[in-house]
């Protein structure tokens, strides 16, 4: 049998965060792996680290204990392209839309990035267009509605071509209705761009919607449960095993929370 390498490991890392008197520490020995162009949810409670994790991951937060490797190497923003969109969207309001777009590259790309703009402005044209937001380009984030803003950061996001793709609660801002036409064209673009891709998300529906792999940690910031998601691309299907799935996630998401379902 062939052997593989995981496109992502992460191996009993610890993570936390410098407070004003000591360091707190959020996770603790944490591992998983997932391979390459998959696409995985993280299911959990507020305060368990998942966003900590898609810190880590992104090169925000320093790894205190343990590694995280990309296709066998240490994983770095500097050598390895990565896309995140955290939950804020992270747009710079002193910059359009254009210019919060090309930020992405311009910060991996450094002095290297001038004698590729001219390439970077014509591949962001077309995702501009695909996004449906090519007329906003000159506009500033105080005047977008929460779904051009999301839009805005996916195509800062994708316009560095990631190898890995972060996300951290991407559609919460939205209405329901904006928040599955959303999905459903961030799934579209991930079967085209197929990064590794890993999204925080409360919300079950967007979990099996987009998800090959869905992921659930608990209160104490371990995974609980990890499951093979056969209802990617499907929102609210009427089919009784759909309904199976969504309930054994939740099921899962309330004992991550120390809750058991209450019984009709």
């Amino acid at each position: 049998m062939e052997s593989w390498i995981s496109m992502l490991e992460i191996k009993d890392v610890t993570l936390g965060y410098h407070g004003k008197k000591q360091w707190n520490r959020v996770l603790e020995d944490f591992s998983f792996s997932m391979e390459r162009g998959r696409f995985l949810s993280i299911l959990g409670p507020s305060g368990c680290g998942k966003t900590t994790l898609l810190n880590g991951l992104s090169g925000v937060l320093p790894v205190r204990k343990g590694e995280i490797l990309f296709e066998g190497s240490e994983l770095s923003p500097g050598t390895i392209s990565i896309g995140l969109i955290p939950q804020s969207y992270g747009l710079l309001p002193w910059k359009t839309v254009k210019e919060n777009a090309l930020f992405g590259v311009q910060l991996r790309d450094g002095k290297d990035f001038a004698s590729k703009e001219a390439q970077y402005e014509k591949e962001l044209t077309a995702l501009a267009e695909r996004l449906s937001i090519e007329k906003l380009l000159s506009r500033y984030p105080s005047s977008l509605s929460g779904g051009q803003a999301q839009r805005t950061a996916l195509l800062r996001a994708l316009l560095v071509r990631p190898l890995l793709l972060l996300m951290d609660e991407p559609f919460a801002a939205l209405d329901a209705a904006s928040s599955i036409e959303a999905a459903m064209l961030c799934l579209e673009l991930w079967e085209e761009y197929r990064p590794t891709t890993v999204m925080v998300t409360h919300r079950l529906e967007d979990a099996m919607a987009l998800a090959t792999d869905i992921l659930v940690m608990n209160q104490s910031g371990k995974i609980s449960a990890c499951y093979q998601n056969p209802w990617q691309g499907s929102y609210d299907c009427q089919e009784e095993e759909y309904f199976k799935m969504k309930r054994k996630l939740r099921e899962a998401v309330l004992a991550a929370h120390g809750k058991g379902e209450e019984k009709p």
